[in-house]
């Protein structure tokens, strides 16, 4: 499996909501931490997987929950735009930290790659 790289974003403020008991059915906590970011390369795309890194150490990987741009939940958001972001499992966002969002893909096996590399892909 390889990890391809769409886009990443840099947290620049931490927020915190407080969700209604609907809101709490869906999935969200109650007191939920979301990292209003600015993205600076790529897109964000709510159905990417996330990575966080603090001074290029990873402290989180994730499934991106919501994606919001002025208060609306959106699908993708383009370079430049700023957004909420709420990835799961994690609430520790802060200033500088940088979100990088990718998909995983299988690595396909070339013709010229030796036979341990094929193995270790399998697994």
């Amino acid at each position: 499996m390889e990890d391809i790289e769409t886009g990443s974003a840099e947290v620049l403020q931490k927020f915190t909501l407080t969700f209604n008991r609907k809101d709490r059915k869906a999935g969200y906590e109650k007191y939920t931490a979301v990292a209003g970011s600015k993205v600076t390369a790529g897109d964000a795309d709510v159905s990417k997987r996330a990575r966080v890194l603090r001074g290029g150490e990873v402290l989180h990987d994730g499934r991106l929950v919501s994606l919001k741009s002025f208060k609306q939940e959106v699908k993708t958001i383009k370079k430049g735009n700023e957004c909420g972001i709420i990835i799961n499992g994690f609430g520790d966002y802060q200033p500088g930290d940088v979100i990088w969002f990718f998909e995983v893909v299988p690595r396909r096996i070339g013709l010229y790659d030796s036979p341990d590399v094929a193995a270790a892909d399998s697994e």
